[in-house]
Formats: structure tokens, C-alpha cells, sequence
């Protein structure tokens, strides 16, 4: 969203004062790719950055994590050495599309949902997006 702040705003002026927000947003800008161009984001986030966000926008974070951790590494080289190619790709095909050779969609699956029990117990480090819990602040 071009005005995040402003749509923060809103959901924490229309959400009941015992409900809770869920979001979820890319981070980094040093993982700015193609996706990001295909998705029409205006930004990627540091965990600093959305906190501030949410706290301006009259909300509690309950939790804010990063997560798809596993894959930073290689997604980071990934989007590092494609970085050259991205004003000439428009709006092509997306990461996504890419033909992967076979399993490894599977095992890059794998390793993604394998980060779930670790997230519901502690917060990840580092991660290609970020996640927050949020409810309007009390009183």
C-alpha cells in the first residue's frame, strides 16, 4: 500500500476493541526483486520499522517475528544476482514461475513449514517477511 500508515490507521479504527489484527508484510529491501515489482509493493520492512507503524496507529503488538528464516540465505544470493536483470524483466513472469527441477518445489516447501513450531514458540532473527500480531491499545 502506498499510504501503509493511513491503512493502519483504518483497521485500528474499524476493528472491535477485543479484536486482533494479523499481518504479514516482506522484509528487507535488500531482497527487493522482481515479486516485489510483480505484487506492486511499495516497500519491504525491517521488524523496527512496523512496530513503529503499528504503535502510531494505535496498537498493541501482541507478537512480531520474522519468518521464512531458512530461506533468507538463498533467496538473498537469489535476488542478489537476478538485481541486474530486473529493469529489463517488466511485468514477466514471477519468481514463482521459474521452472524448478524436479522435488525441488517439495523440499523448498519442506523447509519453509518446517519453521512453524519454532515461530509458534520464540521469535526468528531474520527472515524474507514478517509477521505481527496486534491489538488496538487499552484505554
Amino acid at each position: 500500500l502506498r499510504d501503509d500508515a493511513g491503512a493502519l490507521s483504518e483497521c485500528q479504527r474499524v476493528l472491535r476493541p477485543d479484536g486482533r489484527f494479523l499481518i504479514s508484510v516482506p522484509a528487507w529491501m535488500l531482497l527487493w526483486g522482481r515479486q516485489d515489482v510483480l505484487s506492486e509493493h511499495y516497500r519491504r520492512y525491517r521488524r523496527k520499522e512496523l512496530r513503529d507503524l503499528l504503535e502510531k496507529a494505535g496498537f498493541e503488538i501482541e507478537r512480531l517475528s520474522y519468518f521464512n528464516f531458512l530461506l533468507f540465505a538463498p533467496i538473498l544470493v537469489a535476488r542478489l544476482l537476478m538485481r541486474p536483470f530486473l529493469s529489463s524483466t517488466g511485468k514477466g513472469g514471477s519468481d514463482l514461475t521459474t521452472p524448478t527441477p524436479l522435488g525441488l518445489d517439495r523440499l523448498l516447501y519442506g523447509i519453509f513449514t518446517s519453521e512453524a513450531g519454532w515461530l509458534a514458540r520464540r521469535n526468528l532473527p531474520i527472515g524474507v517477511s514478517l509477521i505481527a500480531l496486534a491489538r488496538p491499545k487499552r484505554g
